[in-house]
Formats: structure tokens, sequence, C-alpha cells
């Protein structure tokens, strides 16, 4: 919500002319690492599941099933 504002405040100008104008384009560049910085946290978070430990488990359980 904040970048959609941030993109209605600057206007649709390349460069930023008056103060409010710059505001918008500052909240909508923190906006976008904002959301970019989620992605790589959840990346890092669903890297914690990986199937590995699953593989390792499951290697476990046929070497004491035979």
């Amino acid at each position: 919500m904040v970048g959609i504002g941030g993109l209605f405040v600057m206007g649709g100008g390349y460069l930023p002319g008056t103060v409010p104008q710059a505001l918008g384009a500052i909240s909508v560049l923190l906006a976008s690492v904002n959301v970019a910085g989620g992605f790589v946290i959840t990346k890092r978070m669903l890297d914690m599941f990986k199937s590995t430990c699953f593989l390792q488990f499951m290697m476990v359980r046929l070497i004491q099933i035979v």
C-alpha cells in the first residue's frame, strides 16, 4: 500500500520536482526493498525444509529395516 501511495504522490514524472514527490519516490524505493527482503527471507525459511533431511531419515530407516 505504501508503494502504491508513493506512486500516486510522485505524479508520473521521471524526476521528483517537489518535496512531496521526493518523499513519494523514497517511499516507493523503501517499499520495493521491503518486498524484495520478504522474498529473500521466505526463500531462506523454505530452504530449511529441504528434502535432504527427509532423505537422510529414510536412509536410516532403510538400514534399520535391512
